[in-house]
This record gives structure tokens, C-alpha cells and sequence, in this order.
């Protein structure tokens, strides 16, 4: 899967994660480990957040306004995750 082949899909109704024991730097690593998918998931949700569109939890009420840990809350509470698209057919000749 390539970073460009590959959307956001927004889940709901999953269990939440306790994160606030760890600094955002350490969830951050957790979470990522070194995985290519996971850095991808990040950045295109943190893109969009800084782009305006809206938390997916209400992260005024929590006091929570760093993109970053927006975007790290919402793949801890499994909000989000990276789904490929689907790759065109190319035509063959049978």
C-alpha cells in the first residue's frame, strides 16, 4: 500500500485508551513503531486537522488543542485507521 493509495476510514463505538500515563512523545513511538501505515495514518489525520477539519472527540471539553495529539488520540481510541483504496482495473487483452 502506498501513501497515496490509501484513504481514511472513521470508525466509532470502540474502547478508549488510557494514554495520559505516557508523554505524547511515547505514545507517539508506541503507537507508530516505525510503521509505515501508522506514520501514514498520522500525518494525512494530522494534515487534515490542520487544514480545519474538526477532532473527531470533543478535544475543547478534554483541553487537548495540539494537532499532533488530536490526531494520536484518535488512533489510540481507534476513531480512525488507514484503509487502501481500491486500484483500478487496467484493461487487459485476453
Amino acid at each position: 500500500m502506498t501513501k497515496a493509495a490509501a484513504t481514511i476510514k472513521y470508525l466509532a463505538g470502540l474502547p478508549e485508551i488510557d494514554h495520559m500515563s505516557l508523554t505524547l512523545p511515547q505514545r507517539l513511538q508506541r503507537y507508530i513503531q516505525g510503521s509505515f501505515e501508522q506514520t501514514a495514518l498520522l500525518q494525512k489525520r494530522l494534515r487534515q486537522i490542520v487544514r480545519g477539519d474538526a477532532p473527531l472527540f470533543d478535544a475543547e471539553l478534554e483541553g487537548i488543542r495540539n494537532p499532533i495529539e488530536i490526531a494520536l488520540i484518535e488512533i489510540e481510541r481507534g476513531l480512525i485507521e488507514l484503509v487502501p483504496d481500491e486500484e483500478e482495473q487496467k484493461p487487459t487483452l485476453d
